[in-house]
């Protein structure tokens, strides 16, 4: 189990950061493991991730791929605070959508 520390979690993201464009779908999916998708699960609160995700992408992808990130994590950040909505399938989609990949 890790630490739920913000400046673990800056490392976390920097490291999806670092392989998400470059890993292939099925080992990018496993940035789940370290989510808390689920009420009784453990890891980072996902709409944690996703704003300090926003944020380490800023200031450290190229401006067009920090663009096109930030707005798919603003966008599921918005369907995250509805309340029917399920975050193992919002955390796919979003990840499709940053891989570029069609389902």
């Amino acid at each position: 189990a890790h630490s739920n520390g913000i400046r673990s979690l800056v490392e976390f993201c920097q490291k999806v950061l670092s392989n998400i464009y470059n890993a292939n779908t099925f080992n990018a999916m496993k940035i789940a493991d370290s989510l808390k998708l689920k009420a009784d699960g453990a890891g980072y609160e996902l709409d944690l991730f996703f704003t300090v995700l926003m944020n380490c992408a800023a200031l450290t992808l190229p401006a067009n791929q920090a663009h096109q990130l930030i707005l798919s994590t603003s966008h599921a950040l918005q369907r995250l605070n509805m309340k029917s909505t399920n975050k193992l399938m919002l955390f796919d989609a979003w990840l499709f959508e940053v891989k570029g990949v069609s389902i």
